[in-house]
């Protein structure tokens, strides 16, 4: 899942963010991406908050005030070119539909590991074992209350699917489950 942030001078107007964003999410599926997979936001700073050189590393023509950082947080262990493609395509993109130079653009791109949590509640409730789908997170907390007080073929049943369930959350990296 990529999550993309657009920091960009003040005044991007709501059109143009959502050409961006288009954009990106394009880019993102010649990636590889879902396209159902777009977690944009867009952080607006003052002229003066935003420092560049103008021209390196050694371009031709100078920055404009249009100037944006695009960063993009993916997971590791995708296959190779995978950012490269995202950049290239993007830039692309933003040339053709928002008239956009390559030297108004910087991407920087940071890799995580994919077993960090990203959305817990929908995580936990999508487990393989489909225990906690059936029950609400309180019930199995009762459940796990109760666990050591008798060992009927039920009780054993769902402390099996407890102990699968509190296994996926910790790899995936859930504590207290």
């Amino acid at each position: 899942m990529p999550f993309v942030t657009f920091t960009v001078r003040r005044g991007l107007s709501a059109a143009d963010k959502s050409r961006l964003s288009e954009a990106m999410l394009e880019a993102q599926v010649a990636a590889g991406y879902h396209r159902a997979d777009r977690f944009h936001r867009f952080l607006e700073v003052d002229q003066d908050d935003l420092l560049v050189d103008p021209r390196f590393p050694y371009y031709a023509m100078d920055r404009t005030d249009r100037f944006m950082v695009v960063e993009v947080v993916i997971s590791s262990g995708r296959p190779t070119g995978t950012a490269a493609t995202i950049a290239d395509e993007a830039v692309r993109l933003f040339g053709e539909r928002l008239h956009l130079a390559p030297q108004d653009i910087l991407f920087v791109f940071h890799e995580v590991e994919p077993n960090l949590p990203r959305f817990p509640a929908a995580s936990i409730r999508r487990e393989a074992t489909g225990c906690l789908s059936r029950r609400s997170a309180t019930s199995s907390w009762r459940q796990r209350k109760s666990i050591g007080r008798g060992t009927s073929k039920k009780r054993a049943g769902r402390d099996a699917c407890l102990e699968d369930n509190a296994e996926m959350a910790s790899l995936a990296g859930y504590a207290g489950v």
